[in-house]
């Protein structure tokens, strides 16, 4: 027998080459098609017969058997964008790979499809884990050596640009059969490809939504964007969270099962992990878009291994629109995702997924994951203790590029990453500003730095936050959704906001007042904004005082280090300016953008 892997390269960039979501759902579901269906397909046109990866351990009692005179390759991961293979000969693998690379170039659909055969295994199997390893590093040293499919069709002057991406324009149609009428746009052939398969894209992760669950269908149906409304585009309130989230330490697990199990045994956890991770998204993904309550909060159960979840369907029938059309999923695989949600709940909806995604893994639909870490553990290699999500979420207006605001997403979640990888973090940030910078740029702008070398003395940009740190630690989710309660809360008589949107950007203007580089002027602006509030009369919410008190004497200790030039110096952030930005996004700027459903702005900070 011989590995052969199969996958699909530069997903993002493929899926996120153009702001058009109807294009992104399909290059998604694209990716999706060639590591599942378009897998299956061509191991049945190449002559063998292809055994579910539900079947291995059977087919791995007798690998070299045939089923009816046909020689049999056993699927054993199954997942979006990647395939592994068990094949009987080097050949056979060979013909595999190169009926799908050829299917990808004649059908143009732009996908960076390569694969890799490994050297013959030994007949009992028992190098499984070294050889896959092997063949793992063939593969990406295959990839290095190879042109991507943007070499394929150069750009040259005389060609008409494709409306949509960079490349050279073949056809022009209109974008949808709903308005022939339409201008007909140019398109390059891959765009083309994706056009035409967009409905086919959407439904297909409706239909994997509704068969998860039926029961709940009635809910998630309202909330997910829907198929007559993806020409207008997600229901939002002023605001559009772009979420990328993605596991951590699923690499170091899945690279060091090789030192734990052997022979059979690896080839069927390589299965087991893969098949438990997929279904482990799916539900994470499912249970948090169910724990979306009419009033915008969250239930933290979310139904959850026999917890009955509060399911708001009487409630759906009575305002059936007011969160219609809210969530978008665009990526979802592996342990990998990509949405774009409404800035009324993009927040506490990344929170449940986070949790729910660990709660999944840590329970029955995880046990193959809680056996492995244990095993890797007592090996002593060091992994985390559970699964968790890294998460960015950038908020951005609904018609900032997209594509800007998933790459931003994805640089905050590499920040969190950087934070912790043994628990679920939250990097967010809100984009006030209509400009297209990387988060290095935006960081440097809201950050105080001094000597020589530079050294950063304070940041009103607030780290990544911990999902399941304590509400009085610093730099933890439930610690800035008090400060949003705080700032958020109403008047009983007058049903006004307690403290007056001016009077909130009273601070938020002295705690970013870096344009100076002068950490000095910072203290004195939140001293004078405190001092003018107790002028006139006017009490700040208790935490909301207790923070800014907190950072006054911090920045006092840090003007002397400074001052000094005693070497270390802690870098000084506050959670206020992203509990205040949040607390805005929360309570929106304007109502969504159509007539026909919008997301009302949510009052409060959530649950």
């Amino acid at each position: 027998m011989h590995w052969t892997i199969i996958e699909v390269g530069s997903k993002q960039p493929y899926i996120f080459s153009s702001n058009k979501q109807r294009l992104q759902v399909a290059a998604s579901a694209a990716i999706w098609s060639l590591g599942c269906e378009r897998v299956r397909k061509a191991i049945e046109s190449a002559g063998y017969d292809r055994v579910p990866d539900r079947e291995l351990r059977k087919f791995l009692d007798a690998p070299d058997a045939q089923s009816d005179g046909c020689p049999r390759v056993g699927h054993v991961v199954e997942t979006s964008g990647k395939a592994v293979l068990l094949v009987p000969t080097k050949q056979a693998g060979i013909d595999i790979i190169e009926i799908l690379t050829r299917e990808v170039i004649e059908d143009n659909s732009g996908l960076d499809v390569w694969g890799y055969v490994s050297e013959r295994l030994a007949d009992d199997l028992s190098d499984a884990g070294t050889v896959f390893h092997l063949a793992e590093l063939g593969r990406e040293q295959h990839r290095l050596r190879r042109l991507g499919p943007q070499h394929r069709d150069a750009t040259l002057p005389f060609h008409e640009p494709c409306a949509y991406t960079p490349r050279p324009a073949i056809v022009r149609e209109v974008e949808t059969s709903e308005d022939p009428t339409a201008e007909r746009q140019a398109r390059s052939a891959s765009v083309d490809y994706l056009f035409r398969r967009a409905t086919e894209a959407r439904r297909r992760m409706i239909e994997t939504l509704k068969t998860l669950d039926p029961d709940a269908w009635t809910v998630v149906r309202q909330l997910i964007l829907d198929l007559p409304n993806m020409k207008k585009g997600l229901s939002d309130n002023g605001w559009v969270g772009v979420l990328h989230a993605d596991g951590n330490g699923l690499g170091t697990i899945f690279t060091n099962l090789r030192h734990i199990y052997t022979g059979r045994d690896f080839i069927a956890k390589e299965n087991a992990l893969s098949r438990s991770l997929d279904e482990v998204s799916w539900q994470a993904l499912l249970h948090t878009v169910r724990g979306v309550h009419l009033d915008g909060s969250f239930a933290s159960d979310a139904g959850i291994d026999g917890v009955a979840a509060d399911e708001p369907t009487e409630r759906w029938a009575r305002s059936p629109k007011e969160f219609a059309n809210t969530i978008l999923p665009i990526v979802v695989g592996g342990d990998d995702f990509a949405l774009a949600v409404s800035g009324a709940i993009a927040f506490d909806f990344a929170v449940l997924l986070a949790q729910n995604f660990t709660r999944l893994a840590s329970g029955s639909l995880g046990q193959v994951f809680t056996d492995a870490l244990a095993e890797l553990h007592k090996h002593e290699i060091t992994v985390p203790g559970s699964l968790s999500l890294a998460v960015g979420l950038a908020f951005t207006k609904p018609h900032h590029p997209f594509t800007h605001g998933f790459h931003l997403a994805g640089q905050l979640e590499k920040a969190a990453k950087e934070r912790s990888r043994d628990t679920s973090i939250i990097d967010a940030i809100v984009l006030r500003e209509s400009t297209v910078r990387d988060l290095g740029d935006i960081k440097r702008q809201r950050t105080i730095s001094v000597g020589d070398p530079s050294r950063d003395i304070y940041s009103f940009k607030s780290r990544a936050l911990d999902v399941d740190g304590s509400p009085f630690a610093l730099s933890a989710v439930d610690h800035v959704r008090l400060l949003i309660r705080e700032l958020n809360a109403t008047d009983e008589d007058t049903g006004e906001r307690a403290l007056p949107r001016g009077r909130i950007q009273l601070i938020r203007d002295a705690l970013t007042e870096v344009g100076s580089g002068d950490v000095r002027q910072v203290r004195s602006a939140i001293e004078s904004a405190q001092a003018r509030h107790a002028y006139q009369g006017v009490r700040l919410p208790d935490l909301l005082q207790e923070e800014l008190d907190n950072l006054v004497a911090q920045l006092r200790v840090a003007e002397q280090a400074a001052a000094t030039d005693s070497g270390t110096i802690n870098v000084v952030t506050t959670d206020i300016v992203t509990a205040i930005d949040l607390a805005d996004v929360m309570r929106g700027t304007e109502h969504g953008n159509s007539d026909d459903h919008t997301a009302e702005a949510v009052r409060g900070g959530g649950s």
